[in-house]
């Protein structure tokens, strides 16, 4: 459907027709003489015909380095995550959209990280956006008209701050950010329910894990602060939104309704009964009368221990090298690429607190640059990994810079290694290790730091930290 537009201008016409010209040769005939599929592009960067080439030459690369055009077949989604992300296509609003039903507070993103590789994780939400996109064309199919826009409700009941601050939601900010800058124009509207709810609900916040007089934080907050001060729904959205909204365009701001007590009636306005799950104001149901419209619609819930991933499910135990950095040092790692296009690939966390994380290069006559700029990683809970092509041959160096503490040292575990990849494969952070290079630890003032192998088994995931694209989702 082309969304109710209206015609386009003598101007936007003339972008169009340059816009499909300029793209003659990177885009398929039949993605050329598709007027809306171009026209998502435009309008998702205000008809800027520069702006729209870059930001669809872009995805063409982002999705080669993640083979979206494959993932659906080449992709198995981790069980943890099959059974615990929540969500779920259930049913077609009036316009015959498909509707995705998205219940938040029961997403227990902690632990998903704890159980799940932070790459299978995004890979996982693109091959959700992926299906969506099969559903479209079936869509399209069933009701012989163009059907390319979803309608989401999403259901904050049972979110609170402990959600808001969980491990992961950095994460779920990527997951957005790459939605935006990949599928522009996909959302028609997006609901929001039970975003106002009786602050009771909330009688446990989070509360981190500070300690007043000897006693921990939790324990002061609930013998000294009143009840009617705990944080309530409505008091929570706002801080959600002030969180999400740097990663949605204004396009796509302006499609986000909250819907108030009434949103069972505003939702039936808009979407048959028959088509709209029971719980949330329907007649729908599922297997044995479920309100809930599972298996179609993920309620989540709290993952289990048990998927809790291991050490050895993260990487080789002697492949793990271990540093001590004392307070005002840095330590770091020397490691040799002989081939150009060989994958720089890494994963490290420590004991406690955070740590600097950055990389330089060093070529044949010993001139220095830099290749990632230092950043400090909080990496105890959830383990940092990433991966990079090098695109010269020379050294590559890995540095852990603890020279902004004054008084804490910091012990950090940490596995590098060099592979050469296939032709086919692309730093996805997924890549069989087929060759590697050793290291060389040495710290940057005198011997301050210590570096030796161990062998032990580690509780944690991984993380990724998010960045920020603009399109319109």
């Amino acid at each position: 459907m082309a969304e109710n537009r209206g015609p386009l201008t003598q101007a936007q016409s003339h972008t169009l027709q340059e816009f499909r010209k300029n793209l003659s040769g990177v885009l398929p005939a039949a993605q050329l003489d598709d007027e809306l599929y171009l026209l998502r592009w435009l309008r998702a960067r205000n008809f800027d015909l520069a702006k729209s080439e870059e930001m669809l030459k872009k995805s063409i690369e982002w999705r080669e380095k993640w083979q979206a055009d494959t993932i659906l077949q080449e992709f198995h989604p981790p069980e943890v995550l099959r059974r615990y992300y929540s969500g779920g296509i259930c049913g077609y609003d009036k316009e015959g959209n498909p509707i995705y039903v998205e219940p938040v507070g029961n997403l227990d993103m902690k632990g998903l990280v704890l159980s799940a590789k932070k790459n299978d994780i995004l890979k996982y939400n693109i091959w959700i956006l992926e299906n969506i996109y099969q559903e479209f064309i079936r869509q399209t199919q069933r009701l012989g008209k163009r059907v390319d826009k979803i309608t989401m409700i999403v259901d904050l009941e049972g979110f609170g701050m402990k959600e808001l601050v969980q491990p992961g939601m950095d994460l779920i900010l990527k997951v957005m950010s790459f939605e935006e800058a990949n599928y522009p124009e996909t959302l028609k509207v997006c609901y929001v329910v039970n975003s106002f709810i009786s602050g009771r609900q909330f009688r446990r916040p989070y509360i981190p894990k500070y300690t007043y007089g000897g006693r921990s934080g939790k324990q002061f907050i609930t013998q000294n602060i009143p009840e009617h001060l705990f944080l309530s729904a409505n008091r929570i959205f706002p801080m959600i939104w002030k969180v999400v909204k740097p990663f949605l365009s204004e396009d796509t701001q302006r499609k986000v309704v909250i819907l108030g007590k009434d949103w069972k009636e505003k939702l039936l306005e808009v979407i048959d009964a028959d088509q709209l799950a029971e719980h949330w104001g329907g007649s729908r149901t599922g297997p044995n009368s479920d309100p809930f419209c599972r298996p179609m619609v993920n309620m989540g819930g709290v993952v289990p221990q048990s998927f809790y991933l291991k050490g050895s499910n993260l990487v080789d135990a002697d492949k793990i090298s271990k540093a001590v950095i004392r307070a005002g040092n840095a330590y770091q790692a020397e490691y040799e690429v002989y081939k150009e296009g060989q994958i720089l690939k890494w994963i490290f966390w420590t004991e406690s607190n955070d740590i600097n994380f950055s990389i330089n290069y060093r070529n044949a006559k010993g001139v220095t640059e830099t290749v990632q700029k230092g950043i400090r990683v909080e990496c105890e809970t959830v383990p940092e990994d990433g991966c990079m092509e090098c695109n010269k041959t020379g050294t590559y160096i890995i540095k852990f810079d603890n020279s902004y503490s004054w008084m804490n040292s910091k012990v950090v575990y940490y596995s590098v290694e060099v592979i050469t990849k296939d032709v086919n494969q692309k730093c996805d952070g997924d890549i069989p290790s087929d060759a590697s290079s050793g290291s060389t630890g040495f710290a940057d003032s005198g011997d301050e730091a210590e570096a030796h192998d161990v062998s032990k088994e580690l509780e944690q995931p991984l993380a990724m930290n998010g960045e920020v694209a603009h399109g319109n989702y």
